[in-house]
C-alpha cells in the first residue's frame, strides 16, 4: 500500500496551507501560522515561493528581541520545495532530510504542505482543477483547464464550428433566395435577418449537441463542487452554468437589438441598452440555456462527459504545468477551432452563392 502511495503525485497528498507575502510583518505572520496550526509558513514574493518561516526562524526573532513590525522575510529560511507532479518516491529523501516540503505548481506558487503524516490514513481523492471550461460537439464533450484538455477536442471542435456556420449560412442563403424570388413581398425582405437564427435554434433542439451541452455543464458542476464523477451524481447536476458562452452571446444580442442602428437615437437607446443588458443578461442567458441550447442528456451523453472529466483529472495529477497563460487559455478554449470551422463553412457558402449567381 505504501509503495502505491509513493508512486502517486505528491500534490495529491499535500494539505492546503496558509501563505503570506514577504512584506507581511513577522508578528502577523506568526499569528496566521499559529491560527492555521502550521509548523512552517510558506513566503511568496510576486506570487513566487521565495522562502519559509520555520520554528527556528521564530526563535531567531525572539532571540534578537526584534520588532513585531519587522518583515517576515528577515527571518525566513531557504525553502525545500517540490513540484506537485513529482512522485513520492522521487522526493522521499528530501522529506526525510527536512521533515516537510512545500508543494508548488509550475509557476512556483505554493499549493500545499507535505509531511510524512500526509501519507498516513485514507488515500485522498485526486486533486481537481478549481475551474473547468468546456464545449459540446456533435460527437461528445470537450473539457479544459485552460492548458490541459480532455474529451472530444481538435477536429471535433473544427467540425462543430463548420456545422454551426453551415446551418447559419444555409439559413441566410435560403432567405436570400426567397427574398430574391419575391421582391414585392415586404416581410420576406426581413427574412435574411431572422431565418439563420431560427435554423440555429432548431439545430440545437433537434441535434445531439444540445444533450452534450447539458452533459458538459453537469460534469463541470460536479468537478467544481467536489462531487463524485459518477453517472447518478452528474445526471442530477444543473444543466445551466453561469459561465456558459450562451450568456455572453445573449448579452451582446440584447445590447445590439436595444441600441439599434440609428445614430440619432443613441443618446436614449445606448444608456437603456447598457442598463437592461447589465441587469438581465444572466437571467435571460439562463433561460436560453435551459430551453434552447441544452436539453436533458442521455446516459450516453453523460458518460461522454464523465470520460472527458476523468481524462482531464488524470492529466491534472501529473501535469508539469497547471497554470495557463493568456494565450494557452485562448487556444485551449476551443474558440479558435470553432471559428476556423465556421469560417470554412462561410467560405463554402460564399462560393456556392457566386456559382449560383447568374
Amino acid at each position: 500500500m505504501v509503495s502505491n502511495r509513493l508512486a502517486q503525485p505528491v500534490g495529491r497528498f499535500a494539505r492546503p496551507c496558509v501563505v503570506v507575502d514577504s512584506a507581511t510583518s513577522i508578528r502577523n505572520a506568526i499569528e496566521q501560522m499559529r491560527d492555521a496550526g502550521q509548523d512552517v509558513l510558506p513566503i511568496t514574493e510576486n506570487d513566487r515561493l521565495v522562502g519559509v518561516l520555520t520554528q527556528a526562524g521564530i526563535l531567531r526573532f525572539v532571540g534578537d528581541d526584534g520588532s513585531g513590525t519587522d518583515s517576515v522575510s528577515q527571518y525566513m529560511d531557504e525553502v525545500p520545495s517540490v513540484p506537485a507532479h513529482a512522485s513520492g518516491s522521487e522526493v522521499i529523501r528530501l522529506l526525510e532530510k527536512h521533515g516537510f516540503l512545500i508543494v508548488t505548481d509550475d509557476l512556483l506558487l505554493p499549493t500545499g504542505l507535505l509531511t510524512p503524516a500526509s501519507y498516513v490514513g485514507t488515500i485522498p481523492e485526486p486533486v481537481r482543477p478549481h475551474m473547468v471550461g468546456g464545449m459540446a460537439t456533435p460527437f461528445g464533450v470537450y473539457l479544459t483547464t485552460g492548458i490541459l484538455k480532455g474529451g472530444k477536442g481538435g477536429w471535433n471542435l473544427v467540425f462543430t464550428g463548420a456545422f454551426m456556420g453551415g446551418v447559419f449560412g444555409a439559413g441566410y442563403f435560403i432567405a436570400a433566395l426567397l427574398a430574391g424570388e419575391h421582391p414585392s413581398t415586404v416581410w420576406l425582405q426581413y427574412l435574411p435577418n431572422y431565418l439563420p437564427f431560427i435554423l440555429m435554434i432548431l439545430m440545437f433542439r433537434l441535434n445531439s449537441i444540445a444533450g452534450y451541452h447539458a452533459a458538459e455543464h453537469q460534469v463541470v458542476h460536479a468537478i467544481e463542487r467536489g462531487e463524485p464523477i459518477v453517472p447518478e451524481v452528474v445526471a442530477r447536476m444543473p444543466r445551466v452554468h453561469p459561465r456558459c458562452g450562451t450568456n455572453i452571446a445573449v448579452g451582446l444580442t440584447m445590447f445590439t437589438l436595444i441600441a439599434g442602428e440609428d445614430p440619432k437615437a443613441y443618446a436614449v437607446r445606448l444608456p437603456l441598452a447598457v442598463f437592461v443588458t447589465l441587469f438581465s443578461w444572466r437571467s435571460v442567458g439562463s433561460f436560453v440555456q435551459y430551453w434552447i441550447t441544452t436539453r436533458p442528456a442521455t446516459p450516453k451523453q453523460i458518460q461522454s462527459a464523465i470520460d472527458a472529466a476523468n481524462e482531464l483529472i488524470q492529466k491534472y495529477q501529473v501535469a508539469t504545468r497547471r497554470t495557463p497563460t493568456f494565450w494557452t487559455r485562448i487556444w485551449s478554449s476551443g474558440l479558435m477551432h470553432v471559428m476556423a470551422g465556421s469560417l470554412l463553412a462561410s467560405g463554402i457558402w460564399l462560393l456556392v452563392g457566386q456559382f449560383l449567381d447568374p
